[in-house]
């Protein structure tokens, strides 16, 4: 019996032509004759059709949710210092101090601080992306990796 997949989970590819790669369901179970197939908009690439049998939901252990955030960390550091004032200013104060309140809730299992901080650090991407020294795709993994903190800590929390 394979697991049932809902729009808005986390899913792991662990065979087929996307083996290794995660992603996020999209839509509702595809019922064909032969085999059912899941909309998967994967981590590294579009969205796929995937075979139900071929995924396994998601299952990062909380190290490796640490090992996220710490990668979401590392890209705001990298950006903070290029964006202009008076936003870069605020910026500079404000996510450090979110990032911090984030990696406490986790901590104290927190779910619902856990997840007021993961959405409003999502919310600044687009504000940074807006900035004339900012590439306009910045953030995309950080989107992604902050939806992997949301989604284990909505599971775990």
């Amino acid at each position: 019996m394979s697991d049932t997949f809902k729009p808005g989970d986390r899913v792991f590819v662990k065979s087929g032509s996307y083996k290794n790669q995660h992603g996020k369901v999209t839509g509702e179970t595809n019922y064909g004759f032969f085999e059912r197939t899941v909309p998967v908009k994967l981590d590294k690439s579009g969205k796929e059709e995937i075979v139900e049998s071929y995924l396994v939901h998601e299952n990062l252990e909380a190290h490796q949710v640490d090992a996220e955030i710490e990668k979401v960390e590392k890209h705001f550091k990298e950006v903070l210092p290029k964006l202009g004032e008076p936003m870069g200013e605020q910026m500079r104060k404000e996510i450090p101090t979110h990032l911090g309140y984030l990696k406490n809730a986790k901590a104290s299992n927190d779910k619902h601080r856990a997840a007021e901080e993961s959405k409003y650090l999502l919310g600044v991407i687009p504000t940074i992306r807006e900035t004339e020294s900012i590439p306009k795709d910045w953030g995309k993994d950080v989107e992604i990796w902050l939806d992997i903190i949301q989604h284990w800590m909505k599971k775990n929390l």
